[in-house]
């Protein structure tokens, strides 16, 4: 017999994929014939990058002197980061008894949107995006080595998951929406003392997937990903004694360990993709225009003529990149009536993502039978220390849970960046 669990993704907003640190189990428990359960997860955060900052880049204000000092005086000379995020997906578990002739098998299928803006930068690139290089006259400014990583794919899957063995892994189709890519190794821009010239000597790469469009139907590109989720039971033994010459020895179960990764894979950028290298010194030191109605002067100032002069004529050829994977670990003690604090601790990376690997820990608390809350210290990631919480409730048809990674940045212009992660499921 077939039993269906629909698992509804709500929404997500992942610098990942599911940017959410508290992971569960995907796997089905016996008693149920159909699951649905939805995540949702929203961030954006930068080093050194205010949300007061960001809140009027993104959403519009006035950025006055002040705030720009400020905010520059934070920044490291390289290295510093932001990143952007949206996710949001759809997964259907079917239960069969003929599956592999094992009961304890299921598999499931999925459907992802993911989307990751991630970036690194120097405090050189920001001051002359910002401020300009008026006060830096005569200096050489270190633009690079900047990076930035745009990435929009779509994913469709198909997963197996072994109940009594707590584990998923799956594979998964990858659409690719669009992808922009730049790796400046070396950026200097120099202006002479006497403002006579002005040069930039840089050795950069530009890739860029979007002919068929940037809209989520949009088809420049295709490839592959797997998946695997394994959590495993911490046991330790438990005596106890019937009788004064008897004892007896069993096992309880105090925590559970989870390992996790996602969107390992490639994607193939096939459908007419630009490719510019660029390695060169640009010197400009101005026009000089001997007679002002001369017609051959016309187009001295033509767009067109000034793009292809700076830009190389781009090749136009297929190349792959690999994918912003997650790889989780993460231990959860296990919460009951007679031991109501616990514990959580895990760690976290993604490749191709401009990402600082990540650690936390901090203590779950049982609030209730159905209710119980996480409160973690985070260091690393596009960060530096951060502070997050979640809050699950439970009961024998809904399970439902909303998480922040960034606290303080949540509820505060101080903070830097915003996250939250929502999550709901439904058993029949």
């Amino acid at each position: 017999m077939i039993r269906i669990s629909l698992v509804i993704a709500l929404f997500s907003f992942y610098f990942g994929n599911a940017q959410t640190l508290f992971i569960a189990s995907n796997t089905i428990d016996s008693t149920n014939s159909c699951v649905i359960e939805g995540y949702a997860n929203a961030f954006y955060q930068g080093q050194g990058l205010s949300n007061e900052f960001m809140n009027k880049l993104i959403f519009g204000g006035y950025i006055d002197d002040q705030l720009k000092d400020q905010t520059e005086q934070k920044l490291l000379n390289f290295g510093n980061r932001l990143a952007i995020g949206f996710s949001t997906g759809i997964k259907c578990y079917i239960e069969t008894d003929s599956l592999l002739k094992n009961p304890n098998w299921n598999y499931a299928l999925n459907a992802d949107y993911i989307e990751l803006n991630s970036s690194s930068y120097s405090k050189d690139l920001f001051h002359v995006i910002f401020s300009g290089n008026a006060d830096r006259i005569g200096q050489n400014m270190e633009l690079g080595p900047s990076f930035m990583n745009r990435v929009v794919f779509q994913k469709l899957g198909l997963n197996l998951a072994h109940k009594s063995n707590n584990c998923e892994f799956g594979v998964s189709f990858i659409k690719g929406q669009s992808h922009l890519a730049l790796a400046a190794n070396k950026m200097t821009l120099h202006t002479e003392s006497d403002l006579s010239a002005i040069s930039l000597e840089t050795n950069t790469n530009i890739q860029s997937a979007n002919k068929r469009g940037n809209n989520i139907g949009a088809l420049n590109g295709l490839g592959f990903a797997l998946n695997f989720t394994y959590s495993h039971p911490i046991k330790v033994n438990n005596h106890s004694s019937s009788s004064l010459s008897k004892e007896t020895v069993a096992t309880k179960e105090i925590g559970t360990i989870t390992f996790q990764m996602d969107n390992v894979g490639t994607v193939a950028w096939n459908n007419y993709p630009n490719t510019y290298q660029i390695d060169t010194t640009y010197s400009y030191a101005g026009y000089e225009v001997d007679n002002l109605f001369d017609t051959g002067n016309a187009n001295w100032l033509n767009e067109n003529v000034l793009s292809d002069s700076l830009l190389p004529q781009p090749e136009v050829s297929n190349y792959w990149t690999l994918l912003p994977a997650v790889f989780n670990i993460v231990y959860v003690s296990k919460l009951t009536a007679a031991h109501p604090l616990g514990s959580v601790a895990g760690a976290r990376y993604q490749i191709n993502a401009n990402m600082k690997p990540m650690v936390y820990g901090g203590v779950n608390i049982r609030l209730h039978r159905k209710l119980n809350t996480s409160v973690i210290g985070i260091v690393g990631g596009y960060g530096t220390i951060t502070a997050g919480m979640r809050i699950n409730y439970s009961s024998k048809l809904i399970s439902a849970f909303a998480s922040c990674n960034n606290m303080i940045g949540l509820f505060s212009k101080k903070g830097y960046g915003k996250n939250i992660n929502l999550g709901l499921q439904c058993r029949f």
